[in-house]
């Protein structure tokens, strides 16, 4: 599944509500979606930041596996007032990063579900690095 087709699939199961997404694979970060309203809080910076932690929330998920013993980890989610952010991480340093309104926290399942496509299905290349690419 293309990363176009990604968004595609997200927007069928939010809709409107669809605030980001974007996948990385190791240092390269790609934006394939980014509402126009959100795109004002998106600087570089930022992005950095988040992918830094999505990289470390993904080692600290083998870590709860273990723990939990519940099998594999599949996403974690962080509901914010405004929002539900939606990490869900691959083999390796792969993973989609979702950002929706708070209004769309229900459809986190179809969510997860349709990065875990992706990530199975991905092609080898992704979009323009940080740059909207669809």
């Amino acid at each position: 599944m293309e990363a176009s087709r990604l968004t595609r699939t997200l927007r069928a199961a939010v809709g409107e509500r669809l605030r980001a997404v974007a996948t990385y694979a190791g240092t390269d970060r790609h934006l394939h979606y980014l509402r126009d309203d959100v795109r004002g809080k998106a600087d570089v910076e930022r992005v950095d930041r988040i992918h830094e932690e999505l990289v470390f929330d993904a080692i600290g998920g083998r870590y709860l596996e273990g723990l939990f013993e519940l099998g594999d980890l599949r996403a974690t989610a962080q509901h914010f007032e405004e929002g539900t952010i939606v990490h869900v991480a691959g083999e390796g340093y792969l993973g989609v990063f979702v950002s929706v309104d708070a209004e769309a926290a229900g459809q986190t399942t179809a969510v997860v579900d349709a990065c875990r496509t992706w990530l199975r299905d991905r092609p080898s290349t992704g979009g323009s690095p940080m740059r909207r690419s669809e």
